[in-house]
């Protein structure tokens, strides 16, 4: 329900996007996804779009993480809807009432910001889940992490999970093709969108296992 009420919205833009086209040279888009939906859904012509992904600094300087009695999550995100933040929270809810000892840190600012503090209140969450706000250069502290977490409904290519690879941080990702663009098709990271569970299994089956990432940043 949630992603086609924010997908309709997305599909009146469209509508009026397409109006423009004729008096548009070049076309860059941020992902293949992003260049297929364009030429499928807005008719663009394919000679006059081309695809430049989103980049990061590559960071040589990766710190190995030393293991901890509290597994460190964190999120770098807008606090809207289509991020889906307050999914996370009730799949954060569920590992806490499992046991887990955890923090979560969430960077960003947004619309959603006092429906989530109100969550974090109801869940009993404040000693676990921080909101921090917005922060410039957030990439500088990634490396304080263990995982990173997005449940976001869809994306254009995500800077996010680059920049939590890039910092040896374990990417934790919804199921969507953008995100799949981004991370090699046999890193099981990944969770279904239909149910707070899969993110609560997901994340309890990461932790109690070792990733390999290296294998995703050299990808």
């Amino acid at each position: 329900k949630k992603f086609k009420e924010l997908y309709g919205r997305k599909a009146i833009w469209l509508r009026g996007f397409k109006n423009k086209i004729n008096h548009i040279n070049k076309f860059v888009f941020i992902s293949n996804v992003l260049y297929k939906e364009g030429i499928e859904r807005c008719n663009i012509p394919v000679e006059k779009s081309i695809v430049i992904q989103n980049g990061i600094v590559v960071n040589n300087k990766v710190s190995i993480k030393k293991n901890n009695d509290v597994v460190k999550f964190v999120m770098t995100t807008r606090l809207v809807k289509n991020k889906n933040i307050d999914f996370v929270l009730e799949s954060l809810t569920i590992l806490k009432s499992k046991g887990l000892k955890f923090i979560c840190d969430i960077y960003g600012d947004g619309s959603e910001e006092e429906s989530l503090r109100s969550m974090i209140t109801t869940n009993n969450l404040k000693e676990d889940i921080f909101l921090k706000g917005y922060k410039a250069n957030i990439d500088k502290l990634l490396h304080n992490y263990d995982y990173y977490i997005s449940a976001s409904l869809f994306e254009g290519l995500p800077r996010g999970p680059l920049e939590a690879i890039n910092n040896n941080v374990i990417p934790i990702l919804s199921d969507i093709p953008t995100h799949r663009e981004i991370i090699p098709k046999y890193v099981d990271v990944f969770f279904s969108l239909e149910n707070p569970y899969f993110l609560a299994d997901k994340i309890n089956k990461i932790v109690n296992q070792n990733v390999n990432n290296k294998k995703i940043r050299e990808e």
